[in-house]
Order: structure tokens, then C-alpha cells, then sequence
């Protein structure tokens, strides 16, 4: 896998605090910056106050890992997939992109990194990867990163309906109950009009992707517990506050005791989750 960029102390599956112990049940959270977090301690994200909400309710232990990475797209999320999620072998996985996949900035970066997606399911991208990496090592050329395609979403629409879908199909071929998370709600004011129908397209290309492949998912709206943008959003309007870490938690977690019936077979049917929501 190639690296673009700088390493980021994300996601937390690449150095894990303390090894997982035995009898714990696996949930990873794949994802960007939504998942990762971008302002606070790690303590604070909406995948740890998952992990607190599992155990607070669970008759067994749970972790949940984050495995989010700031900027990522779904192609990023699929070509680390080997790395940050498979050999943790979750029984849940929760897979949270789009976002920067209608990002109208496209780059030369975005579409080596399409390449090398293709290099691993087809001859003729993994010949064409190889040829790149000679001539690079013997100097003839080097792969262009300027953004020289601007305008255009980082991720085509078909693509990134693919690559969901392979990474869902992954996720069960592992034997992961496989849930989406449908966009976060962002501000439409920060938005330009564009971007702002993009974002809308992708986010309904996750529940196309959910209803084609039966996979549940999470549902924002809750006339009990619904999002309130002055408080639970930052000022970028577009990533969460404590507050919306904690909400989002929240709806995680709500969702699992729905839909996820391993999470609904070790969760104790008589918890007062009202009482006890971070």
C-alpha cells in the first residue's frame, strides 16, 4: 500500500494501547475524520464512548477500535482494510465514508490510488502498477500529485458504490456483521450549492448501497434525542463537538440494540439507556 502524506497518530488500530484480551468482543469503526476525530482527546470520539455504552449494558466485554483516518475516502479505507481492520477479525464492523469522496478536488493522487484498488483484482492494473514502479526506479517518470483535476469528486459515484460494496462484502467474508453510517449532518450555510448536492448524492448512494446489499443503516433522526446543530457541531460546520461525539454515540449505540443482534444478544434487556447515555 502506498502512503500519501504525513502518518497521523490515527486510527488507533495501528498502535493499540493495550493488547486485546481474550473474551473480548471486536467492534472496528472504519472511517475519516468523522470517525477519527479531529479536536479532542481520543477518549472523547464517538467510537469510545461506544465501547463505554457497550460494556455499561453488555454481560461481556467489549472494544471498540477506531480505525478512522482524517481526509480518507472510501478507496483509502479499502486499501488499508488489510492492515487496520482484518486482523483484529471483528464480529461488528461499522464502515463511515463519504464525505471526502464528493469532495469536488479531485487529484492525480485519487486516481494512483484507484489504480492500485484495481491492481488488486485485475491483471491489467496490477501490470500497469508494476511498469509504474520500474520506470520510477530507474528514473523515467514519477506518478503526478497535482491537483490537475479539480471540480471533479475525489471518488466517481460508480466507484464509490463499488468499493462499498467490496468492502462490505469483505467485512462478511470475515465474518463481521457489516453496518453503514449514512453522513453526518452538516451545515448547508458553509457548504457551496455544489458540494452541498454532492454531499446529498453520496449520502444516498450509502442507503442504495444498504438496501442492494440488506446491510442496516443508522438512522440520525430521533424525535427523543435529535441532533441540535448550534451545540453539536464545530465551527467549520461540518465535525462534531463533544456534544455531537457523544450524540452520535448515542445513535450507534441505539442502533446496535436494533439491528445487530449480536450486539442485542449480550445487552441486558432491562437497562435504563436513558439513565446512563454520556
Amino acid at each position: 500500500m502506498m502512503e500519501y502524506g504525513v502518518e497521523h497518530p490515527c486510527p488507533q488500530t495501528r498502535h493499540l494501547e493495550r493488547p486485546l484480551a481474550s473474551g473480548e468482543h471486536v467492534l472496528v469503526v472504519l472511517g475519516d475524520s468523522i470517525t477519527c476525530g479531529t479536536r479532542f482527546t481520543p477518549t472523547k470520539y464517538y467510537p469510545a464512548l461506544l465501547e463505554k455504552l457497550l460494556n455499561a449494558h453488555s454481560r461481556e466485554p467489549w472494544r471498540v477500535l477506531n480505525a478512522g483516518y482524517p481526509g480518507d475516502t472510501v478507496v483509502q479505507g479499502a486499501l488499508r482494510y488489510a492492515r487496520d481492520v482484518a486482523p483484529f477479525r471483528p464480529e461488528v464492523l461499522c464502515i463511515s465514508f463519504g464525505l471526502n469522496d464528493g469532495n469536488p478536488r479531485r487529484s492525480q493522487a485519487d486516481v494512483q490510488r484507484e489504480l492500485l484498488w484495481w491492481a488488486e483484482r485485475r491483471f491489467w492494473a496490477w501490470a500497469l502498477v508494476t511498469l509504474q514502479s520500474w520506470g520510477r526506479r530507474l528514473g523515467l517518470f514519477r506518478v503526478k500529485r497535482e491537483n490537475s483535476l479539480q471540480g471533479l469528486p475525489r471518488v466517481p459515484q460508480r466507484l464509490f458504490v463499488r468499493v462499498l460494496t467490496d468492502l462490505v462484502q469483505r467485512g462478511r467474508r470475515q465474518g463481521a456483521e457489516v453496518h453503514l453510517l449514512p453522513l453526518v449532518p452538516v451545515s448547508r450555510k458553509v457548504l457551496p450549492e455544489g458540494r452541498w448536492q454532492l454531499y446529498r448524492e453520496y449520502d444516498g448512494l450509502i442507503r442504495q448501497v444498504g438496501r442492494q446489499l440488506n446491510v442496516p443503516v443508522v438512522c440520525w433522526e430521533a424525535r427523543e434525542d435529535p441532533f441540535l446543530p448550534e451545540v453539536m457541531r464545530l465551527s467549520d460546520g461540518v465535525h462534531l463537538s463533544e456534544k455531537g461525539e457523544a450524540w452520535l454515540a448515542r445513535r450507534l449505540y441505539q442502533h446496535l440494540r436494533e439491528w445487530s443482534p449480536r450486539c442485542r444478544a449480550l445487552l441486558h434487556s432491562s437497562a435504563k439507556f436513558a439513565k446512563t447515555m454520556p
